[in-house]
């Protein structure tokens, strides 16, 4: 069986074939969320986006819903795929801060869980392959630096 978790230290995603999961803290800084969960593949110039259906209002949500990719399973196409599963807060969508976590396979795989765990998927095609990796915060753009001018049109600090 095919399962995946990922957890930070308080917030947990378990996936199991068509079964997901979803845990947050009871930290201060997560209230009751409406969760949703994202899947993204991509693969040479195609990207696939795949979701979950909203849970509102919850700080555990639970999934059997099953998400399938088309894609190319030659080496080369397997070697340059991307995933990206990303655990959503849909009442923040409108700020643009939604994104809880995420976990990343293939090229983006940044933990030794998340390497290990596609490598032996890759290299087993067809079979399941249980992980554990941690959710981590989303990539983000590096801050921006913008000078001042001063009354002259002249850059200042």
């Amino acid at each position: 069986m095919y399962r995946e978790r990922c957890e930070t230290i308080d917030d947990k995603f378990e996936k199991s074939g068509r079964f997901a999961k979803v845990e947050l803290s009871r930290r201060a800084s997560y209230r009751i969320t409406d969760v949703c969960i994202k899947i993204t593949m991509i693969q040479g110039e195609k990207q696939q986006t795949k979701s979950s259906r909203v849970l509102k209002s919850t700080t555990t949500a639970v999934y059997n819903e099953a998400v399938m990719f088309l894609f190319n399973t030659t080496k080369k196409e397997v070697d340059a795929t991307k995933i990206t599963i990303s655990v959503h807060d849909m009442q923040r969508t409108c700020t643009g801060d939604d994104i809880i976590g995420c976990a990343y396979l293939g090229v983006l795989a940044q933990d030794k869980s998340e390497v290990e765990q596609w490598r032996s998927t890759t290299e087993h095609m067809g079979k399941e392959y249980k992980g554990t990796h941690n959710l981590k915060p989303p990539h983000q753009a590096p801050p921006v630096h913008v000078a001042e001018t001063g009354e002259n049109g002249e850059e200042g600090d």
